[in-house]
């Protein structure tokens, strides 16, 4: 019960940030993706996710632990292969 009061919130907060998101019992992990060219401005918003996530919790007298806060960013790069014919 304490999970769905401390949770119901989070969601609409990603959503205005059009984060994608997935809520676990003592944990929230939002991630995205866009091209390379656009990271920045993803980390903006990610950014601006979180801060307002903290403002969030703290309206419920709950706080972000900041040492747990983290970026992870992935890049992978695919390469074209020549279709082999027969």
């Amino acid at each position: 019960m304490l999970f769905v009061t401390y949770t119901e919130g989070t969601t609409s907060v990603f959503d205005a940030h059009v984060a994608q998101y997935h809520l676990f019992a003592d944990d929230a992990q939002s991630y995205d993706h866009c091209p390379v060219s656009a990271a920045s401005s993803l980390v903006t918003r990610l950014l601006s996710c979180v801060t307002d996530l903290a403002n969030s919790y703290a309206s419920l007298r709950l706080q972000l632990n900041p040492s747990k806060t983290e970026f992870i960013c992935m890049v992978w790069y695919t390469s074209q292969f020549s279709q082999v014919t027969d």
